[in-house]
């Protein structure tokens, strides 16, 4: 068995808990009905037009573009610069971690409200 610490992961708790109820699980990717057609065509044609690269670290420019349009004005009241103040993530872990690892110093406190993803502490 997989532990956090001395604890099982969420993972562990919460899968057989949405087996037993009968929830659809999708914290770990697992969805359980059939990838939509077009969505299927759609990677595809991605494939066949040989647009398989990964993409800027920071995110797609198009995709960076317009969300300094739709956020800037509602989050910070001004416009953003997508080039240099926008950027995407895989996900909130792996984005959380990017703030972390740059705006936490050895000795810094940080609250975390409870509960959590088991990860995150």
């Amino acid at each position: 068995m997989a532990l956090l610490g001395d604890k099982p992961t969420v993972w562990q708790e919460f899968s057989p808990l949405a087996v037993q109820v009968g929830a659809i699980n999708l914290g770990q990717g697992f969805p359980n009905w059939p990838t939509p057609r077009f969505v299927k065509d759609a990677m595809i044609r991605a494939v066949e037009q040989e647009f398989n690269q990964y993409t800027n670290s920071e995110g797609h420019p198009a995709l960076r573009q317009q969300l300094a349009l739709k956020y800037g004005p509602s989050l910070v009241g001004r416009p953003l610069d997508w080039q240099t103040e926008v950027a995407v993530g895989v996900g909130s872990s792996e984005s959380l971690f990017a703030c972390m690892q740059a705006l936490v110093d050895p000795g810094d406190e940080v609250l975390m409200l409870s509960p959590a993803f088991d990860i995150y502490a």
